[in-house]
């Protein structure tokens, strides 16, 4: 979790990770468990605000994707997991909406032909995009994605899971902004 990530047990968890990217990388360049690795890794770096971490967060980003694309072709859901790690990025480290947008949709074309348009991966997707159309000032459109993914993440796992709660908080927030009274005091 988030609280390995700071101080001197963030430097302990950077050093795990590089060790097992290390290990994945004799194993073989091109595989999977090596793109995981990656995408650990980018996380941490990502979140550290320095802009060398954030710069290299983005290159094992990149390099994960390439290597999903390299063994299980340019459509399929590691792929999308991998464009999706890449789109948040973008999306709250780089702030280049543009382009976080354009990485989300290709995400959630691909999740949908996978999964079911009600699954958790949609829905994550679906929340990142509304987040994203929030942060751009769409708030009618990010108003509509969130209503579908808290609709889909009560259905799959009620009202009360971390995820359904935290769609409810932006929603919320979003109805605060625009001056929603009723639909803030429904979400309640």
């Amino acid at each position: 979790g988030r609280a390995y990530h700071s101080g001197e047990v963030r430097a302990q968890v950077e050093a795990l990770y590089r060790r097992a990217i290390a290990i994945r990388e004799r194993v073989g360049p091109h595989s999977p468990q090596l793109a995981a690795s990656l995408t650990n890794l980018s996380v941490l770096l990502g979140r550290s605000g320095d802009a060398a971490d954030e710069a290299e967060a983005e290159r094992l980003l990149r390099r994960g994707l390439a290597i999903r694309e390299r063994v299980f072709g340019q459509e399929h859901p590691e792929v999308a997991h991998s464009l999706h790690s890449l789109a948040n990025h973008y999306q709250f480290q780089r702030k280049d909406f543009t382009r976080a947008e354009g990485l989300y949709e290709r995400a959630l074309r691909m999740r949908e032909q996978y999964y079911e348009r009600n699954s958790d991966r949609v829905a994550q997707t679906l929340n990142c995009i509304a987040a994203l159309k929030r942060a751009q000032g769409h708030d009618q459109r990010s108003e509509e994605l969130y209503l579908e993914t808290l609709s889909i993440r009560r259905e799959l796992s009620g009202g009360r899971h971390s995820e359904t709660q935290k769609t409810a908080a932006a929603l919320l927030r979003l109805y605060q902004k625009q001056g929603k009274s009723r639909e803030a005091a429904q979400l309640k």
